[in-house]
């Protein structure tokens, strides 16, 4: 899911000034909406109670790369996310991945999720966050994980 967000302002009366030669407007898509793209935050969304797998266990396929938006996951209300192969979340300005009421799997020996370098890696409220096999969290400016009445469980 792509969420855009934008802002719209209204064109001044300026009578004929965008009109050519030929009597014909410029419509131009700078002219239509003159108005700016503040920015296009692209993140992966979980709605209640839907499961989504990101990455793949098939140790041939690429990386699964997450990276600069606001958040990079977010995982709400009884969803659950399940990270696996070479999967990472990195230089995100906000929060890595967002666990709110949900359960977060990073999963596996085929690869290494990493969490990189985002304000704080991974983020648990009232969810659980299950760590099975190699993980890297590493560089987050705050903290690397932090559970608000969470559970964290590291194998």
């Amino acid at each position: 899911m792509v969420k855009a967000h934008f802002q719209s302002q209204a064109l001044p009366d300026d009578r004929n000034q965008y009109v050519n030669g030929d009597g014909d407007p410029n419509l131009g898509l700078h002219r239509v909406l003159a108005g700016a793209i503040e920015r296009l935050d692209a993140e992966v969304l979980f709605d209640k109670f839907e499961k989504k797998t990101i990455g793949s266990l098939d140790p041939n396929s690429a990386s699964t790369v997450i990276q600069g938006n606001d958040t990079g996951v977010q995982v709400d209300e009884n969803a659950q996310a399940s990270l696996y192969g070479s999967t990472m979340v990195e230089n995100n300005s906000g929060v890595g991945v967002n666990v709110q009421g949900a359960r977060l799997r990073l999963c596996c020996d085929s690869g290494q999720r990493q969490v990189l370098n985002n304000l704080i890696g991974i983020v648990v409220s009232y969810g659980s966050v299950d760590m099975i096999g190699p993980a890297l969290i590493q560089g987050n400016s705050l903290a690397g994980i932090q559970l608000f009445d969470g559970s964290a469980t590291l194998r």
